[in-house]
């Protein structure tokens, strides 16, 4: 305790006189402002926050390896936690993620839209008894994107469930009536299985900051 007392005391004094202009000295001496952690001033960054929306578009690199854009949440929290842990890592004093609901939502957004495909999938084949309708079923919803400029959310706008409604009876010679009863299956299944997903996804961040190492 005391040379940690000692080494923080000469890194301020050291700080002030070589690293500070004098009028900044003088107002940090006399007490007009306060540097925060000062005796890390020339060592790392601290207390710093983190804009993860900006980090994760496009990917990051953590000085140990390049990491891709995530495309579902439960990557969206699983790189959340490895950014925490590189920056902490590398710097002192806490850190916060200012805009982490909003990063998240764009993980739960795409976990959703990859979601609705599949399950579309899903209910069509079991209603028509067809064995593999994957290419079919990814024709009618990027045909219906194009279109609309929209995708599968947890709210569709009603241009784009119109969409696939239409997309449906085109290619299947189905009724209006079953195709939006598979719609509205579709997505049903979909909200649930982006609700487990995400509620995965939070504990296993919340267990990954409470086991790692930094």
């Amino acid at each position: 305790g005391s040379m940690l007392q000692i080494g923080a005391a000469g890194a301020k004094a050291y700080n002030e006189m070589y690293l500070l202009r004098p009028e900044h000295a003088k107002a940090y001496r006399e007490g007009d402002i306060h540097i925060h952690d000062f005796d890390f001033y020339s060592l790392t960054t601290t207390c710093c926050q983190i804009d993860i929306l900006k980090l994760f578009h496009g990917g990051f690199s953590t000085g140990h390896g390049y990491l891709r854009e995530p495309q579902s949440i439960q990557s969206y929290a699983a790189l959340a936690a490895i950014a925490i842990q590189s920056n902490q890592n590398d710097q002192h004093g806490g850190q916060s993620i200012p805009n982490f609901d909003y990063a998240m939502a764009e993980g739960v957004a795409k976990t959703y839209r990859k979601a609705f495909s599949r399950r579309l999938r899903e209910v069509v084949e079991d209603y028509l008894d067809l064995e593999d309708e994957s290419e079919a079923i990814a024709d009618i919803v990027a045909r219906v994107e194009a279109a609309t400029g929209e995708f599968a959310r947890l709210e569709s706008s009603k241009a784009y469930l119109d969409g696939i409604i239409d997309a449906l009876v085109s290619k299947y010679a189905m009724s209006t009536e079953i195709a939006a009863k598979l719609v509205d299956r579709a997505s049903k299944r979909s909200f649930k299985k982006t609700n487990g997903d995400t509620k995965q996804a939070m504990e296993g961040f919340v267990h990954n900051l409470n086991t790692m190492h930094s």
